[in-house]
């Protein structure tokens, strides 16, 4: 599991919406496993459209777009659908979102994690 998420008394069910980046789609699967989201035994299940989609998915996922419909700045864009979410302006929005997981990486030099949050 991902370390700063335990080091913070976080898992990942504590994470409402989550923003990886990935400028391949192998990537942003590879973060979700690595921040425990799924396995490699589970993968198939847990990534599926339904699950993925806000407001209704379990697990909503880049929900401006990501790279491919949002656009590539390296990850600008995800902190900012990140506050979008919390502050539930989001074209694709998750009511009630109070934790929102960005990640960069992996498959890059360096790789960062921060969790957004709300108080309500």
């Amino acid at each position: 599991m991902f370390d700063a998420c335990e080091d913070a008394e976080f898992d990942p069910a504590d994470i409402d919406v989550v923003q990886p980046y990935g400028n391949f789609s192998a990537q942003g699967v590879a973060s979700l496993i690595d921040h425990g989201f799924c396995t490699y035994e589970n993968v198939t299940e847990v990534l599926r459209f339904e699950n993925l989609i806000a407001p209704s998915g379990g697990l909503p996922v880049n929900t401006a777009g990501g790279n491919f419909a949002q656009g590539f700045v390296h990850g600008i864009g995800l902190a900012i659908e990140a506050i979008r979410q919390l502050r539930g302006e989001s074209v694709n929005p998750m009511p009630g979102a109070k934790t929102c997981l960005i990640a960069g990486g992996p498959a890059a030099p360096t790789i960062s994690s921060a969790v957004f949050g709300r108080d309500v």
